[in-house]
């Protein structure tokens, strides 16, 4: 149970630092968007998600969704001694862990001013 967990803890490290280096390579992809027309903004990165206009600022939202499968897993949760046969507490032997479904986000929104993207932000757990 230590080990699984030492593990778990290990490959979040892993992941939340690749998260910033993905998060870098992604600004660094939509940096030389800045200063496009939005119709050369929709020709290359497609048709938005979602768009909201307010004081003359347009906002084109673009949504990235990804699901991850955790398998199942399986452990050794023993009851002492005393508690052997006592009350179902055998049922603990062998317990094992559903698989989980894990959903990933990552929401781009371009800022248009006059016509041409004045910026973007990047909102979500897989950016």
């Amino acid at each position: 149970m230590k080990r699984t967990a030492i593990l778990l803890a290990a490959a979040a490290l892993l992941l939340s630092g690749c998260a910033s280096h993905s998060l870098e390579r992604r600004q660094a992809l939509l940096a030389p968007l800045v200063g496009q027309s939005e119709a050369d903004l929709v020709r290359q990165v497609g048709v938005p998600s979602r768009t909201l206009e307010t004081d003359g600022h347009r906002f084109l939202a673009y949504t990235e969704r990804r699901a991850e499968v955790i398998p199942a897993a399986s452990g050794f949760v023993g009851a002492p001694f005393p508690f052997r046969g006592f009350g179902g507490f055998d049922d603990f032997e062998g317990t094992s862990f559903p698989p989980a479904l894990i959903q990933h986000v990552c929401e781009t929104t371009f800022e248009i001013v006059a016509g041409r993207v004045a910026g973007f932000s990047l909102r979500g757990d897989d950016c």
